[in-house]
C-alpha cells in the first residue's frame, strides 16, 4: 500500500523527480556519501536547493541506511 501511494506520489511531484536529478548529478561529482559527514552535505546542498526536509530524507534514506560510522562518531 505505501509503494503505491509513494508511486502516485511521485507521478503527481515533479519536486522528487527534480530532487533525484539533483542528487544523482551530486552524486557522480561527489561520489556516493560514505560518512555521516558527506551525507549531511547532500543532504545540505539539497536544502540550499529549495527541497523539503521530509522529501529529502525520503529520496536519501538508501544513503542513510548504507554509510559508515566514523570512529569519533558516537552511536
Amino acid at each position: 500500500i505505501v509503494q503505491s501511494i509513494m508511486g502516485r506520489l511521485e507521478k503527481k511531484s515533479p519536486e522528487a523527480e527534480g530532487l533525484k536529478r539533483a542528487v544523482s548529478g551530486r552524486k557522480k561529482i561527489s561520489g556516493a556519501p560514505e560518512t555521516a559527514v558527506d551525507l549531511k552535505k547532500l543532504f545540505d546542498y539539497c536544502l540550499r536547493l529549495g527541497y523539503p526536509p521530509d522529501l529529502i530524507r525520503r529520496e536519501l534514506e538508501p544513503d542513510f541506511k548504507s554509510i559508515r560510522r566514523e570512529s569519533s562518531e558516537k552511536i
